[in-house]
């Protein structure tokens, strides 16, 4: 998957992605009830944030059957300020361990835009079922993350200037 940012350097993207501002505001659209933060670290060579996150939405009706909970999740950011990279590890608490989503984004520049370039995979390991529910996962991900991406153009807009 693949994002444009226009306008955009490369260090002020992922500086948005880090901002406490930035992820409040993607909270709220996304119906995040509540996020507890564990640890958060940002110095000049590392950005790292672990939360427990706490949704509003329920599970699909077809899904409940099979786990218990919610879809509470445990969430670590982690960006090594020497790259472009930030990597995404997040555990459902809904299978007990049984599912895991992992992603990276690079960010590049092109021209004056900034490219994010964004990877996962989803895995759950339940059987007969967790085809499906990595389907489901990956099409919930995919217009999150549309949404997502116009919400930062939009926040970039209000809050960042190029450098």
């Amino acid at each position: 998957m693949t994002h444009y940012f226009p306008d955009t350097a490369p260090r002020t993207l992922l500086a948005a992605f880090t901002d406490p501002g930035h992820r409040d505001m993607q909270d709220r659209a996304n119906s995040v009830m509540r996020r507890e933060q564990i640890e958060r670290t940002d110095t000049d060579a590392l950005f790292r944030s672990e939360c427990r996150v706490f949704p509003q939405r329920q599970l699909p009706a077809y899904i409940k059957p099979f786990v218990r909970g919610g879809l509470e999740y445990h969430e670590v950011v982690r960006w090594d300020k020497s790259t472009q990279v930030i990597e995404i590890d997040v555990q459902p608490a809904m299978l007990g361990g049984r599912a895991r989503i992992r992603a990276s984004y690079r960010i590049v520049a092109d021209g004056t835009t900034a490219v994010r370039h964004y990877h996962g995979e989803v895995s759950v390991e339940v059987a007969l079922v967790g085809g499906r529910i990595e389907r489901a996962i990956v099409a919930d991900m995919d217009k999150t993350m549309e949404a997502a991406t116009d919400r930062t153009r939009a926040w970039l807009a209000q809050h960042a200037t190029r450098r």
